[in-house]
C-alpha cells in the first residue's frame, strides 16, 4: 500500500484576539480562525491585560506570551492540538504565580499611604449623624422577624 505525504503551507498570522473563551487568530490567507480558550489553561488564568501581551514571530509560525511563558503554534492551532503541557508542570506553573501575586500584593499593602479610616469608624460616624430619636424607631427584633420586614410574613413574638 502505497502512502504519500501532503505538504501544507501554513499561512502567517497577522493578528491575535484573546476573549474570555477564544483564542482567535486572523490568518494572511483571509481565514480566521477560533479555538476554545479552555485548551490553554495559562491563557484562561491570565489577566486581560497578559493575553494582551502577545508578540508574533511569522518567520517561525508562533505566538508568544512573555508574562506566561506560553508558546502557540499556527500549525498547531490548525492542526487542532491543545496545549501539551502536562498538569504537573501546570500546577506548578500556577503554584509559582499564586505565590508571585501574593508577594506583590504584601508587598503593596506594606507601602500602601491610604490614611481613610476603617469602616466600622464610617460606618460609626455615620451613625452618629443621625437626628436624635432615629435609632429608637428602628426594629431590634430584625434577626427574628426578618420575613415580616422583608416579605410581609406575619410577625413573630420576641420572647
Amino acid at each position: 500500500m502505497a502512502t504519500s505525504m501532503i505538504e501544507l503551507e501554513v499561512p502567517e498570522a497577522v493578528n491575535i484576539t484573546v476573549t474570555d473563551d477564544a483564542l482567535v487568530i486572523e490568518l494572511a490567507d483571509c481565514r480566521t480562525l477560533s479555538v476554545p480558550l479552555e485548551w490553554y489553561p495559562r491563557l484562561v488564568h491570565a489577566t486581560p491585560e497578559e493575553r494582551d501581551n502577545w508578540e508574533l514571530y511569522a518567520e517561525v509560525g508562533h505566538i508568544h506570551w512573555e508574562d506566561l511563558d506560553e508558546d502557540i503554534s499556527v500549525e498547531g492551532l490548525l492542526a487542532g492540538r491543545r496545549s501539551g503541557e502536562s498538569e504537573d508542570s501546570f500546577a506548578r506553573w500556577l503554584k509559582a504565580r499564586v505565590a508571585a501575586v501574593e508577594r506583590v500584593a504584601k508587598k503593596s499593602k506594606a507601602t500602601d499611604t491610604d490614611d481613610s479610616p476603617p469602616i466600622w469608624e464610617k460606618i460609626a460616624s455615620i451613625g452618629k449623624s443621625a437626628s436624635e430619636g432615629t435609632w429608637a424607631d428602628v426594629p431590634t427584633d430584625g434577626s427574628i422577624n426578618y420575613k415580616h420586614y422583608l416579605y410581609g410574613h406575619p410577625k413573630r413574638e420576641v420572647e
